[in-house]
């Protein structure tokens, strides 16, 4: 059991519950819970990673289903699941490619947002997939294989910040625009009671990627300072027909 409390006092809360149960109060960060590992550095930033976790998972699956080719991308950008006419997959098939994507999608909740598209794509066709969809499924587990350590890390400092926020930057190795705006602070406010902290959002969009219906795919990866709280892929709600985007000043 994990507990933070800071009303009432961790004290306070902990020696309620040790009067109903026999517990061992260890006061320090775990180092593994709900398939995450965690390891702090010498400057108290957290590292968080499903390593463990996912090593037991394919060690499972190589047992039930075969060990998995080593992949170095979890969904090639050019597949689309949508258009497979491949043959649906027995029932024993459905019951692994829907094992696969239960536990991919933990890892993608769990902070392995790096297979967050391909896990998304394929999870549609968890009813009634076919032959191709456990074979792409199959692949994320591959590069799972590869890349069992990457995680994310729970940093206390702040990214960079340029001096001018209305410039807005190319980034030339990346290939994305980014813009910053800073927000006036009302005076009336309190004073804050942390230093301050940095959101940065970046979003960007696969125009009409879905060869059916032509919607688009947004993707989306949040940060506050330097520790990523937020992710998603998900299909649009309505067709594009058009992009638009601004020029650089």
């Amino acid at each position: 059991m994990l507990t933070t409390s800071s009303s009432p006092p961790k004290v306070e809360y902990m020696s309620q519950i040790e009067q109903q149960f026999n517990v061992r109060n260890k006061e320090d960060l775990p180092s593994y819970y709900l398939g995450n590992s965690y390891k702090r550095d010498d400057k108290g930033n957290i590292h968080v990673s499903s390593t463990k976790y996912i090593k037991e998972v394919l060690r499972q699956f190589a047992k039930h289903h075969g060990e998995v080719q080593k992949q170095s991308i979890p969904m090639c950008t050019t597949e689309h699941p949508k258009t497979d006419q491949s043959p649906y997959l027995t029932a024993e098939e459905i019951q692994q490619f829907q094992h696969i994507i239960g536990v991919c999608q933990w890892l993608v909740v769990s902070g392995r947002f790096d297979i967050n598209y391909a896990v998304s794509s394929l999870s549609r066709f968890s009813i009634a997939p076919r032959k191709h969809h456990l074979e792409l499924a199959r692949e994320i587990m591959g590069y799972l294989h590869k890349y069992p350590k990457r995680g994310y890390w729970i940093n206390l400092l702040l990214p960079n910040t340029p001096s001018d926020y209305e410039v807005i930057a190319i980034k030339e190795d990346f290939g994305y625009q980014c813009s910053y705006f800073q927000e006036e602070i009302n005076p009336r406010f309190p004073t804050p009671l942390s230093s301050e902290l940095e959101i940065t959002i970046f979003v960007d969009a696969d125009h009409g990627h879905d060869k059916v219906t032509g919607i688009s795919i947004t993707g989306l990866l949040g940060f506050v300072g330097s520790t990523p709280v937020i992710w998603s892929s998900k299909r649009q709600s309505s067709i594009q027909t058009s992009t638009f985007g601004d020029s650089p000043r």
